[in-house]
């Protein structure tokens, strides 16, 4: 749904404010009935592409991706200001 739209925008953005790549985008796939992401796909910039699994690593040990987390985060702070729900 949108809310995880928004969570994996949110994680790409701060991928990038890091400065780990120029670009980034960040896909979950999830399905019904599960509550965790099924995949995350990351795709770096140019030359970026060895960094992927150690990202993919950093973000599954610290970030909670439960779907019900993705929605309260992007409905109650300022991550998501363009978002309606």
């Amino acid at each position: 749904d949108r809310s995880a739209a928004y969570m994996a925008r949110w994680l790409a953005k701060n991928v990038v404010a890091a400065g780990v790549s120029e670009k980034c985008l960040i896909q979950l796939a999830y399905a019904i009935g599960v509550s965790k992401p099924l995949s995350i796909f990351i795709k770096l910039g140019n030359g970026d592409e060895g960094k992927v699994e150690k990202i993919k690593k950093i973000i599954e040990e610290n970030f909670n991706l439960f779907c019900r987390v993705c929605f309260t985060i992007c409905v109650f702070s300022t991550n998501c200001v363009y978002t309606s729900f």
